[in-house]
């Protein structure tokens, strides 16, 4: 399913995601029905800010529910943190354009709000931060990043560059 539900270019290595899953501060969950799998949702945690780096639910599973249940859990067990989560920009050109609203609605339905920060990963690939809470400090998040990727990664995929670009697109 993390193969089909993301892009090739918006993924992890499956390995590190397990890897990193072991520290304290970061979650993969599988989520179940009785014996239904219907999902995964995977986040990090620092500070006072819990990011949502992939969620999940199975096409066959879609609009049951499950998605709001699990974001009300994620309110329900983090209530000092904020959530933040990141959507594909809208982009009326993009042939999942109307997937993309569908997302920031069902996002937007669950409390969540644009927090005016944009990230420009390459020239086809940019994203809406949305934000469950206040407000948060662009700085603070991608301090949160870099702490979840490590010295070698946050290098390798450009993260000084990146965080530099949201700061002057904030």
């Amino acid at each position: 399913m993390y193969l089909r539900a993301f892009p090739k270019e918006e993924r992890l290595p499956l390995w590190f995601m397990v890897l990193k899953a072991k520290a304290e501060n970061v979650s993969f969950y599988s989520l179940f029905d009785d014996d239904k799998w219907v999902g995964f949702i995977y986040f990090a945690l620092k500070n006072d800010l819990l990011y949502v780096l992939f969620f999940a639910i199975d096409e066959a599973s879609r609009s049951q529910g499950y998605g709001g249940s699990v974001i009300n859990k994620l309110k329900e067990m983090y209530p000092a943190y904020k959530i933040v989560l990141n959507t594909e920009v809208l982009d009326e050109n993009a042939p999942n354009n109307a997937d993309r609203i569908r997302r920031r609605r069902f996002y937007e339905k669950h409390g969540f709000k644009e927090s005016g920060h944009r990230v420009r990963l390459s020239d086809t690939l940019s994203f809406d931060y949305m934000l469950y809470g206040d407000s948060f400090c662009v700085e603070e998040f991608f301090d949160l990043v870099k702490w979840y990727l490590g010295k070698v990664l946050w290098v390798l995929l450009r993260g000084e560059k990146i965080y530099r670009q949201a700061i002057d697109n904030s």
